[in-house]
């Protein structure tokens, strides 16, 4: 994680220099679990990257200062780290961030889905967006990964594709 965020010159405060005009220098990294993000947290503080953090230990007000920190100010906070369950609905993250880190993955699919639309396009400037996933061959993270995929598969043989029907009666 600390290389990634070196590579995109994440080292503390914005300079002008390297800000683009809009979009494309915060970060999201994503975590299942509130005590991963506590730790990172402080791993990064200690190495002067401020973050902005929404878990199910940050409510009301807290909260959205945080988004808005993050969201509506050029000069806030770089990296959001963000709660799988807690950021998963009614949050938008994508003025300035084009790329999410997943540390790890739940075992649905669709939770997956909803944390990546938090930098989706929905403020209306389309720009392509990156999605990197932390996961270790040979252990559990792969297992789910591939429950993921072939989730989404099955949903998208059910309700995208005109074969839908047949699918589910092979079912």
């Amino acid at each position: 994680i600390l290389q990634f965020l070196h590579d995109r010159g994440v080292t503390g405060k914005a300079s002008e220099d390297w800000r683009p005009t809009t979009g494309g220098h915060k970060y999201v990294i994503a975590s299942q679990f509130t005590s991963a993000l506590n730790s990172l947290e402080d791993v990064l503080n200690k190495k002067g990257i401020q973050t902005a953090k929404v878990t199910g230990e940050v409510s009301g007000r807290a909260r959205t200062e945080q988004i808005r920190a993050f969201d509506d100010d050029a000069d806030g906070p770089r990296v959001m780290l963000l709660n799988t369950a807690a950021g998963g609905v009614s949050i938008d993250l994508d003025t300035y961030c084009d790329e999410m880190l997943i540390m790890d993955e739940t075992f649905i699919d669709d939770d997956q889905v909803q944390l990546k639309a938090r930098i989706d396009n929905r403020k209306g400037e389309v720009r392509p967006r990156m999605y990197y996933y932390i996961r270790t061959l040979g252990t559990i993270e792969e297992a789910i990964a591939k429950s993921n995929v072939d989730q989404s598969n099955l949903s998208s043989d059910l309700l995208d594709r005109r074969r839908g029907a047949e699918v589910a009666l092979r079912i």
